[in-house]
C-alpha cells in the first residue's frame, strides 16, 4: 500500500494542488501520463465539434431557407464555432468566467432535447 501526501497550496485565492507523487508512482512515465492526457482532451474536443457539424446544420435549414448543401454550411459552422467560440474559450485566463458560456451550453442542449 502506498501512502501518497498530495501537496495543496492556496494561491491568489485558489486552491492548487500538486499531483506529482501520484505521477511518481504510476505505473508509466510522466510523459506518457502528460500525452495521454493531451489525447483524451484533443478528442473530446474532436468530438465536441463533429456533434456540433452534424446536428445545427439540419436545425438552420429547418428554420432558415439557404441554398447552399449541407456539406457547405456544415464546414461554415464548425469553422465559425472553432475561430468564435473555442478558441477565445482556449485564451481565457480565469476559468470562472466560462461558466456563463457553459449555462448557454447547458440551455442550448436542454432546447434541443425538448425540440
Amino acid at each position: 500500500m502506498f501512502l501518497v501526501h498530495i501537496r495543496c497550496v492556496s494561491s491568489m485565492g485558489a486552491l492548487v494542488c500538486l499531483f506529482s507523487p501520484i505521477i511518481s508512482i504510476a505505473f508509466m512515465p510522466a510523459p506518457v501520463l502528460y500525452a495521454s492526457t493531451i489525447g483524451i482532451n484533443v478528442g473530446t474536443a474532436i468530438a465536441c465539434f463533429i456533434i456540433i457539424g452534424d446536428s445545427i446544420p439540419p436545425i438552420l435549414t429547418n428554420y432558415v431557407t439557404l441554398t447552399v448543401s449541407l456539406v457547405v454550411l456544415r464546414t461554415v459552422v464548425v469553422t465559425l464555432m472553432g475561430v468564435l467560440v473555442a478558441f477565445p474559450l482556449c485564451l481565457i485566463k480565469d476559468l470562472n468566467t466560462i461558466s456563463h458560456v457553459s449555462t448557454f451550453c447547458i440551455s442550448f442542449y436542454i432546447l434541443f432535447v425538448v425540440q
